[in-house]
């Protein structure tokens, strides 16, 4: 559960922050400078870029789109 969380809050940095051209340190006072450089930097690589492309085109494609949260069925 905590790997979830984890992985929705690195992908809310994303969408807020990266791809906004923005920062988050006014919000998240405890990201240094040096953490955030270096979580740009593995978000915007040529291959994190295609890899999130490529896994929109194939969310786009799903017609069944089951949303099952952490109890499963």
């Amino acid at each position: 559960m905590l790997g979830e969380t984890f992985h929705r809050w690195k992908s809310e940095l994303n969408t807020r922050y990266i791809q906004k051209g923005r920062t988050p340190f006014a919000d998240y006072g405890d990201i240094t400078p040096a953490q955030w450089e270096e979580f740009v930097r593995q978000k915007t690589i040529e291959e994190a870029i295609a890899l999130s492309q490529k896994h929109t085109e194939l969310a786009k494609s799903n017609i069944y789109k089951v949303r099952l949260g952490t109890g499963g069925y």
